[in-house]
């Protein structure tokens, strides 16, 4: 799977490029884009909530552990030492059913916020 993004925001654009670069360490690039969308996401939960939005911060407020689930679990997944005693072919279905996972977090993304 390939996945190229797009991002509006310039910081994000230039990270996302990072990790498109092949780092030697693809932890580091990693770790960037988390802490800047650790510091994006406190500030969007910090921001003047208005009568009535309450809604909208505790759906956002469950985004953030359910994408650190998301990345923690594919890494378990990746390093796990079963994964390596697999046959080509069940490693290439593993790695499929997780770049499935992938591709509806970002349809889900795309039905969510639809481009204008």
């Amino acid at each position: 799977m390939n996945v190229k993004l797009n991002a509006d925001d310039p910081v994000l654009a230039s990270l996302m490029s990072g990790m498109d670069e092949g780092a030697a360490d693809p932890t580091v690039p990693l770790g960037r884009l988390r802490d800047a969308a650790a510091l994006q996401f406190g500030q969007a939960m910090h921001a003047d909530v208005h009568a009535g939005e309450n809604a909208l911060r505790d759906a956002l407020a469950r985004v953030r552990p359910a994408v650190d689930s998301l990345v923690e679990n594919m890494r378990r997944v990746a390093t796990e030492p079963a994964l390596s005693r697999m046959s080509d072919v069940q490693r290439a279905d593993v790695k499929s059913a997780v770049e499935h996972q992938i591709a509806y977090v970002i349809g889900g993304y795309r039905a969510a916020f639809p481009q204008t």
